[in-house]
């Protein structure tokens, strides 16, 4: 523990403002995403299949348009992408509490998801450019950690605002997003704009074909990528079948305890235990550890335990997901030069949509009611293909990195 808070400590002001950034717009999005689709229905009186719509809308934009996000890191900087992406959530926002227009909401739904695809692979690459190579799976970790911690406090926020009128809770959620773009003009963080372009100078951009024909050849970054997509569909039965499977062995009361024990483990070990593993093991050994954890949780899953183990799998899931996430970005952004981290983690969002349509597809036609079946020995068999994959081995890549500071 005593050198974790030594290297804690290393961490420059930058990239603990930019973590900072990262938590206050997850605060501010999720205000209102555990709640849109009961402000569009209960409040607003739209059907359940045009709700289901906006929330559709939402994904494909966020996810389907990360590359463009990316390359637009890669093009203007990452700082000013951001804040791009900042500003058109708050624009979101208004429009939701503002129009009762289905053409209005569904403008509104495309502008909330693309804001995400401009500012995830920004604050990704702004960050992986913020710390040195060796504190990288690190700052992943608290990325990751500090996003769960904006979704949770940004959920209670925008529960204690349901029940006021509308536009407290839009304009809540748009203030703290103001608050995000305030951050992006501090010092420490303004000076990521002259590494930027330094970098920019150094590394002189390809065309966007180029650039994502030359990560597609690149043999670590196409299995990382597929390893992405394996562990995106399996993440999505945390949302999907796991809640059902969960309130038809036991209760629907029980489905909060399975949220509340994957987010408890998040948050006390996400930090800790990658740190833990990345001083003994590497990288690529790490992410066998994690799907290897998957996999036994989803082999406990098909035995349908009682309620006390089930939640000590969901907790066994939930390791494994927490050290394959950050894991994966720290392998993947040693594979390319600085200047072009936002295609990058933009080629890995759309890695991302991938995966979650094929954990949807499998979900819907392998589920079993009540409990799963045979689905959660599939679901355990995906991840053990994972671990092959994972072993293959892969050519060593020559390419032009760059040393971040």
């Amino acid at each position: 523990m005593a050198h974790l808070v030594d290297d804690l400590k290393k961490l420059s002001p930058s990239t603990l403002w930019l973590l900072s950034i990262s938590l206050t717009f997850n605060i501010g999005s999720f205000i209102v995403v555990p709640f849109l689709a009961v402000y569009l229905h209960n409040t607003l009186g739209f059907s359940l299949a045009f709700v289901s719509v906006q929330l559709t809308l939402k994904l494909f934009s966020q996810r389907g348009l990360m590359l463009v996000g990316g390359l637009l890191s890669d093009r203007f900087g990452p700082l000013w992408v951001m804040g791009a992406g900042a500003a058109l959530r708050i624009l979101s926002f208004f429009l939701y509490a503002w129009s009762e227009h289905e053409l209005v909401i569904s403008v509104a739904s495309l502008v909330f998801g693309f804001a995400g695809a401009l500012f995830v692979p920004a604050s990704k690459s702004a960050l992986s450019q913020s710390v040195i190579p060796a504190h990288k799976p690190l700052m992943f970790s608290l990325r990751s950690t500090a996003n769960n911690l904006g979704m949770a406090l940004g959920g209670l926020i925008g529960a204690a605002l349901i029940e006021l009128d509308p536009l407290v809770l839009f304009a809540s959620a748009a203030g703290v997003q103001a608050l995000s773009s305030c951050f992006l003009g501090l010092p420490p963080v303004r000076a990521l704009h002259a590494r930027s372009a330094v970098l920019k100078a150094e590394h002189p951009g390809l065309r966007a074909p180029g650039q994502i024909l030359g990560m597609l050849t690149n043999p670590v970054i196409v299995k990382v990528s597929l390893l992405y997509l394996v562990y995106i569909a399996l993440y999505a039965q945390l949302e999907f079948t796991l809640p059902i499977a969960t309130a038809n062995t036991f209760s629907e009361r029980t489905v909060g305890l399975l949220f509340f024990f994957n987010t408890a483990t998040v948050f006390l070990l996400q930090v800790p235990l990658n740190y833990y593993l990345g001083r003994r093991f590497s990288l690529d050994k790490m992410i066998l550890i994690g799907f290897g954890c998957i996999a036994l949780a989803m082999l406990g899953f098909y035995q349908v335990p009682q309620l006390l183990p089930f939640l000590a799998l969901v907790s066994l899931y939930t390791v494994g997901e927490i050290i394959i996430d950050p894991a994966i970005d720290a392998v993947a952004s040693a594979q390319v030069h600085d200047a072009r981290l936002g295609a990058l983690f933009g080629l890995l969002g759309t890695a991302a949509l991938l995966g979650g349509l094929l954990g949807n597809w499998i979900g819907a036609v392998g589920f079993v009611a009540p409990a799963g079946g045979v689905f959660w020995l599939g679901c355990a068999g995906l991840a053990l293909l994972a671990c092959v994959i994972q072993c293959l081995p892969t050519a060593e890549w020559r390419s032009a990195r760059s040393k971040s500071p």
